[in-house]
């Protein structure tokens, strides 16, 4: 099935993509997830070149988030998406739209860069200040901090106080 899936975004992601293509030369992109027929077919129209990975396994989606510069999030709606907290963890900038743990756990310019909007250009425009950025010590120290907070390890203990009121 090649028909997008609208509410993760792929079209902004390639909207986004393509805006930062202009912007960098040496732009790649590794895919991962089911069903990327629509962002496949989109990146070989733009000419980016990439990667489709099968990612089921959570040591293999470390080591990939450990190579890249940046993890896009382009969704408009999200319950998750777990990717955020796995990026933060690996210390991989989050550039996002605001949905889903985002808007409760991401905090601009200080964990991650989000975005109030859908907008292409709203996300370019955070990748360019994430380009320009010279000193990330902080970012990723917070980054480190919001993924440690909320692991599972963290968090078993505040589910077991919820339960025990049942």
């Amino acid at each position: 099935n090649s028909l997008p899936k609208l509410i993760k975004g792929p079209d902004i992601f390639i909207d986004t993509v393509l805006l930062i293509k202009r912007y960098v030369k040496n732009i790649f992109v590794i895919i991962t997830g089911k069903s990327r027929h629509y962002v496949i077919k989109r990146l070989k129209e733009i000419d980016v070149p990439f990667i489709y990975l099968n990612a089921d396994n959570a040591e293999y989606r470390a080591k990939l988030y450990n190579i890249l510069d940046l993890y896009l999030i382009t969704s408009r709606e999200e319950g998750g998406p777990k990717g955020f907290l796995e990026s933060l963890s690996c210390q991989t900038p989050v550039i996002s739209t605001n949905v889903g743990q985002i808007n409760d756990l991401g905090i601009d310019k200080k964990n991650c860069f989000k975005i109030d909007s859908f907008n292409p250009e709203d996300l370019f425009s955070k990748f360019k200040f994430l380009y320009k950025l010279k000193n990330k010590k902080n970012l990723y120290k917070n980054m480190l901090k919001t993924a440690k907070e909320n692991s599972v390890e963290a968090t078993i203990p505040k589910w077991k106080l919820f339960f025990e009121d049942f």
